[in-house]
């Protein structure tokens, strides 16, 4: 079952969605007649405009253009959704994705690495008819002749003035067969404006308008628009309200299946993530292993520190007794030559006085003798 009759069942309930006022089966807008929308896109960044990719690519399907131009192409959702159905449909269409890669007030503002991005996305898989432009809007302008763009997406600067001066800078632009793309026609807050510009052309050009991704405008700005598309065109109310959702359906189905791979990614992340905390845990019982180890030494190192530390002050003591011993024995021996050397000076003096009363009894002697002699 395909996307669409997931949607609405049966082919059957596709032609029911349209009123009972008497026209023509053929004369009514068939949605099963463009089975583009039914493709899913290949490249989607998750932002508003990729719920407007299925009926882009069926648009591309019902116009046929030969030249197809986006102003404002930022991550390259809808050009590259537009490059995906002129591939499908096969033929000569040129297509041209202007911007200046850098930003406004409204996208946000930003760096190469958007437009070297989506280049490796575009280049190699539509190169061949497509080009991307990085210029200014109306820089761009003066590269196209008058009357030869036949599918225009205005989705730049989106105040009033902005988008007004857009499009009356590339309306000469437009074919005969033209068709025109006004991105976020329902968007009334800060100082978005395009609802304005959008309120002033339906009223004066056959068109429609999808409510949801932030409203997307469908002028029929040609004088011979392409006949595949007036059954969309003379939709009334009620089948307007279908076509409507039918598109949103179609385009949810997009935002949710990017939703999912999103979703798929974060879970691919977190179970890394988990494999990573499983080793680094693993990395960490190790560590605090190899720690225990650590301690167990650094206990074993304090007691070795404490024995030795004991012995220390043992040897310090002993050597503390050894001095002392050694200090009373050096004192001992000091007073032991003292007592030897007065032992030895009485002994001499004795001596000395001995030898000296000799004498005096010689001399006595001496001179008994000779007086006797006398």
């Amino acid at each position: 079952m395909c996307r669409m009759d997931m949607i609405l069942g049966t082919p059957k309930g596709v032609m029911s969605m349209v009123g009972g006022d008497g026209r023509r089966e053929e004369d009514r807008f068939q949605p099963l007649d463009y089975t583009a929308a039914l493709e899913l896109p290949r490249h989607v960044t998750a932002i508003a405009w990729q719920e407007h990719i299925p009926f882009a690519m069926a648009l591309v399907e019902m116009v046929h253009p030969r030249v197809l131009v986006e102003l404002g192409v930022h991550t390259g959702d809808s050009y590259l959704a537009f490059c995906q159905a002129v591939e499908r449909i096969g033929g000569s269409c040129r297509c041209f994705g202007v911007d200046t890669w850098r930003g406004d007030e409204h996208a946000g503002f930003y760096g190469d690495e958007v437009l070297s991005t989506l280049r490796g996305h575009h280049d190699s898989a539509f190169g061949k008819f497509s080009r991307l432009v990085q210029a200014t809007f109306d820089e761009a302008a003066t590269h196209f002749e008058d009357g030869s763009i036949d599918l225009l997406h205005i989705d730049g600067l989106h105040t009033y003035e902005a988008v007004q001066h857009d499009w009356e800078t590339w309306r000469p632009k437009l074919s005969r067969r033209s068709v025109a793309l006004f991105h976020d026609v329902n968007v009334r807050e800060r100082d978005f404006g395009v609802w304005r510009l959008w309120a002033e052309l339906e009223a004066q050009r056959p068109s429609f308008m999808f409510p949801h991704g932030h409203g997307l405008g469908v002028l029929a700005f040609g004088d011979e628009p392409p006949s595949a598309l007036q059954p969309l065109l003379k939709a009334t109310g009620e089948e307007r309200a279908r076509i409507a959702a039918l598109y949103f359906a179609l385009g949810r189905g997009i935002t949710l299946e990017a939703q999912a791979r999103e979703l798929r990614k974060v879970a691919e992340q977190i179970g890394e993530y988990d494999a990573l905390a499983l080793k680094q845990k693993a990395r960490l019982e190790e560590y605090d292993a190899f720690c225990r180890g650590v301690r167990a030494h650094m206990e074993e190192y304090d007691a070795l520190c404490r024995g030795l530390q004991s012995d220390l002050a043992l040897e310090r003591q002993a050597a503390a007794t050894l001095r002392g011993l050694l200090a009373d024995a050096r004192s001992r021996a000091v007073s032991a030559e003292a007592a030897v050397a007065d032992m030895a000076s009485s002994r001499a003096v004795r001596a000395v006085r001995a030898v000296h009363g000799v004498g005096e009894r010689l001399k006595r002697i001496a001179k008994t003798t000779v007086k006797g002699n006398d």
